[in-house]
């Protein structure tokens, strides 16, 4: 079969735009484990920004230890230098947490490798839990998203509560949502209705290194900011949700809305504003379910938060 080289080349180039995750090796996992989703390598370290405050908070997770398990070959992961394991790895690709029994929410099952988009399954000890209401979890969705300059495959797990022998259609999944990225792991977490967030902002593995691990901005320093961009209520949200920021100075303000490939979907500002707080309401009625990014810009400055539509 004969290929025309100029139709080769063109795919390759349109792939290479929208997907550089194919052309890129480097802390990017190839093969859909589940140390992809929850790396086991000492000195693997991340780093979180925590929302909803403005602040300097940041939160550092570093690997320090990794013991097998001569029993069943399950990795126990150790972080910080504490002296019990934080979660561990068994070889079916199933995760616990806290699995000495060391809290209230020890030994639970917080992620399944080969679980299927809406699959759910029980999170609690069925030897020591024997409540009528039992937590559950699912995977609320399977996707793509752009996390350190990549784009990344990403799991969500979305936590719930039902009775044991209720059908899954039946839980009450709650407003709380864990973001998992192959290659990267945990990164990104929100818990409504606090609107509680964790943002992974850096990444390090094997001795590479991603976004920004060292430096602390006082966000709340006007010097630094000419405005402070809150995050949208409800999040995530059912049709509407309500964008809040404060301008520091009267400026020219934009605010666009973008899916997760990067096209303007709605432009809801841009016009100049007054000092002080100003609100506005983003109406996705008609668009896909799925994450979005709002981006404002005032002045020269620009930031960007994510926007969870669920119909």
């Amino acid at each position: 079969m004969v290929i025309d080289m100029r139709i080769y080349f063109k795919i390759n180039f349109i792939i290479s735009l929208f997907f550089p995750l194919l052309y890129s090796t480097t802390l990017v996992a190839q093969i859909d484990t589940v140390e992809n989703y929850f790396p086991i390598k000492v000195g693997t370290t991340w780093v979180y920004k925590i929302y909803p405050e403005f602040s300097n908070e940041r939160e550092r997770i570093t690997i320090t230890k990794d013991s097998i398990s001569l029993t069943d070959s399950s990795h126990y992961i150790f972080i910080n230098n504490q002296t019990y394991p934080f979660y561990r790895v068994d070889t079916l690709g199933n995760v616990f947490r806290f699995p000495l029994g060391l809290s209230s929410n020890s030994n639970w099952l917080i992620f399944k490798q080969h679980a299927q988009k809406f699959e759910s399954w029980l999170m609690t000890d069925t030897t020591k839990d024997t409540s009528s209401v039992r937590a559950f979890a699912r995977i609320k969705d399977i996707g793509i998203d752009y996390i350190l300059n990549r784009f990344i495959k990403y799991k969500v797990v979305e936590w719930g509560s039902g009775c044991p022998d209720c059908p899954p259609d039946s839980f009450n999944f709650s407003p709380r949502f864990d973001y998992f990225a192959d290659g990267f792991g945990w990164y990104f977490a929100i818990v409504e209705p606090s609107a509680t967030e964790r943002l992974l902002i850096g990444f390090i593995s094997q001795g590479d290194t991603l976004g920004d691990v060292t430096k602390v901005i006082n966000l709340k320093d006007p010097l630094v900011l000419s405005f402070v961009l809150h995050q949208n209520f409800p999040n995530p949200f059912n049709s509407s949700t309500t964008i809040l920021y404060e301008l520091k100075t009267e400026q020219l303000v934009t605010i666009k809305i973008f899916d997760l490939l990067g096209r303007e979907v709605q432009q809801l500002a841009h016009q100049i504003q007054t000092t002080g707080e100003h609100k506005i309401n983003f109406d996705a009625n008609g668009l896909e379910t799925g994450m979005y990014l709002l981006q404002i810009k005032a002045g020269e400055q620009v930031q960007v938060k994510k926007l969870l539509y669920l119909k």
